[in-house]
């Protein structure tokens, strides 16, 4: 996990409840106060990657297993934001991308070779679009929230060509997470509304979860029990959706203001779902017993 404002990486263990904390290499800048590891995002076998904030530059790759930090250090040629709000790995395991403001930034991991695509909103329009949450479906292609500019984008990366879609009245897209059929979810903060997009046409099916006024905000897809799950962030509650019945359950949270942000699936527990709050510094999850 990361933790914001701490320039370590946290790890803690579900089994014995310990909490550690890494170091990551040193750099070459001098740090600030405000220097943290951006969120993780989950690689092929026992990796995570992250991008460092700050002056240093470098997106982090990591070991679980025999707790080793590789380097993938920007060149000095390659101007322009490099770190935003999240990071994904695609299905292949060949590339890492993260949102980074007014572009998408992805790393080949063979290659070490950085490539940016610029985002259209800020080509014509000079105004910074507030790159979000990024996901990749099972085609390849990269889709990724306009906080900002309400909107979403999709990137092929085989051509560069960015695509963006109209919201339709559907505002403040946060977090997305690609489904089973490469279909990706999105939490839509200010409507408090879980969207679905079609990854090869881009049209919108919008889905209101009982709970008005709720915060939706990170999204989530399990492809063992075919549910997506979504953060209700200003409600204190989780929610689970069945795509296929159109039925939500809605879980609350133990405590007030707890301001979940991120959930992920527990890889070894199919019943577990793990959260984070930000501003409330606490981690939990939600196990769910039922069938």
């Amino acid at each position: 996990m990361n933790q914001l404002n701490v320039y370590k990486l946290g790890r803690f263990d579900p089994k014995t409840y310990e909490f550690t904390q890494i170091d990551p290499p040193p750099g070459p800048r001098k740090l600030t106060a405000l220097n943290h590891m951006g969120p993780p995002a989950r690689g092929a076998g026992d990796y995570i990657w992250m991008a460092e904030i700050g002056p240093n530059r470098r997106w982090l790759q990591f070991d679980t297993k025999n707790n080793e930090f590789t380097e993938y250090p920007a060149p000095a040629d390659f101007k322009g934001q490099m770190t935003g709000n999240t990071m994904r790995v695609d299905p292949n395991g060949e590339m890492v991308w993260s949102t980074a403001g007014t572009r998408v930034v992805g790393l080949n991991i063979k290659t070490k070779q950085f490539t940016a695509y610029d985002i259209p909103h800020f080509v014509e329009k000079k105004q910074n679009p507030g790159a979000y949450g990024i996901d990749v479906a099972t085609d390849g292609r990269v889709w990724f929230a306009e906080r900002e500019a309400n909107k979403i984008a999709r990137l092929d990366p085989v051509t560069g060509k960015v695509d963006e879609f109209p919201t339709n009245g559907v505002t403040i897209p946060r977090r997305m997470g690609a489904d089973w059929e490469g279909n990706v979810w999105v939490g839509f903060h200010e409507t408090s509304q879980l969207v679905k997009i079609d990854q090869k046409y881009g049209t919108m099916t919008y889905y209101d979860p009982p709970t008005p006024k709720n915060g939706a905000y990170h999204v989530v897809t399990d492809p063992r029990t075919k549910v997506i799950w979504l953060t209700e962030q200003t409600a204190d509650k989780i929610a689970r959706f069945d795509p296929k019945t159109e039925k939500w359950t809605e879980f609350s949270l133990p405590i007030a203001e707890s301001d979940a942000r991120r959930i992920d699936i527990d890889p070894t527990n199919p019943n577990r779902i793990w959260w984070s709050g930000d501003t409330s510094s606490h981690l939990g999850y939600i196990e769910v017993l039922d069938k």
